[in-house]
């Protein structure tokens, strides 16, 4: 809550989510008012791993690298490096797909982001 009392916004975190039917899939678009794709991070990690990266979406989808994470510290939940990329490959063996869009300017290393996720309409619940 201090952070985001810094920055204007309301102590608590608001998460958006959209679907829309696309033929015979499904695409989720979630994004949220939170700080943003560390981006200064993962260009370090790039540049540590020897990993090529020429635009700010290369630099993105290295969330979906293995042995790649933008936590500071390793905790039980985040750190390993292990996470995006097992969700990637897990919604790619279904026919589905992931990605990362950037939206809005890079502020303090930091960019906003969406999430899409793209899934066959079978694995989805009809209401």
């Amino acid at each position: 809550p201090e952070v985001r009392a810094v920055q204007n916004k309301p102590p608590h975190g608001t998460i958006n989510l959209v679907t829309a039917r696309m033929g015979n899939f499904v695409e989720f678009r979630l994004w949220d008012d939170g700080g943003g794709l560390a981006m200064d991070h993962l260009r370090k990690k790039a540049k540590e791993n020897k990993i090529e990266v020429n635009t700010d979406e290369d630099v993105a989808n290295l969330i979906f690298h293995s042995g790649i994470s933008t936590a500071e510290k390793i905790s039980n939940i985040s750190g390993r490096g292990v996470g995006m990329d097992a969700v990637k490959n897990f919604i790619r063996g279904k026919g589905g797909d992931v990605a990362i869009a950037l939206i809005g300017a890079e502020v303090e290393g930091r960019r906003p982001f969406e999430i899409h996720i793209t899934l066959p309409i079978e694995y989805t619940i009809q209401l």
